[in-house]
């Protein structure tokens, strides 16, 4: 529905629809534009109990928040971590902002090279109860974050830190040596 209607206009209604993860403090620093832009890159998603977010190996593509609800994180057949209300789950963006600034990039190509990397899961993230989630697509990230430098090296300094739990740590050596061998 929102598709229909100018984009300022789409902007705002999106920033009201997903303000409760705009207002985390990693966002803190980002202004109003990028803001604005980010929230166009968010989405609503829901899991039931016993369903998988994420299973080991997928290729991640959305920075996860948990509006309400828990879930678990499991690694080899056991739980490593517990996940609720106000947690973040996902990756860091670091392949990624290295590759589409260090990547092939040409002046009609606009999102870079970073649509060329694959992050895979390390573990399965499952819901243990019904649960809300906000969504952040991880390639709309980027490119909003390419436009808006001065606030890009922090938030890719500070998702490191904010992630309750980054589910890429495991695949490290494996994305190593596929660009070693490229």
């Amino acid at each position: 529905t929102l598709k229909e209607f100018p984009e300022e206009l789409r902007g705002d209604v999106s920033m009201h629809l997903h303000r409760e993860i705009l207002q985390l403090p990693i966002f803190e620093a980002a202004s109003q534009g990028c803001l604005k832009l980010l929230s166009l890159h968010i989405r609503t998603n829901f899991c039931a109990p016993g369903e998988y977010l994420i299973h080991k190996g997928d290729a991640l593509s959305y920075i996860y928040y948990i509006c309400n609800g828990s879930m678990e994180v499991v690694q080899n057949n056991m739980v490593v971590a517990i996940l609720g209300k106000g947690d973040l789950v996902g990756s860091d963006l670091n392949m990624h902002l290295l590759h589409s600034f260090n990547g092939p990039t040409s002046e009609g190509n606009r999102s870079g090279g970073g649509s060329d990397i694959v992050i895979k899961s390390s573990s399965d993230v499952r819901a243990l109860t019904y649960c809300d989630l906000k969504c952040i697509h991880t390639q709309g990230l980027v490119e909003v974050l390419r436009l808006y430098p001065e606030y890009q090296q922090q938030f890719a300094n500070d998702i490191q830190h904010d992630l309750t739990f980054n589910v890429r740590e495991g695949y490290e050596a494996e994305v190593s040596y596929v660009f070693r061998v490229l």
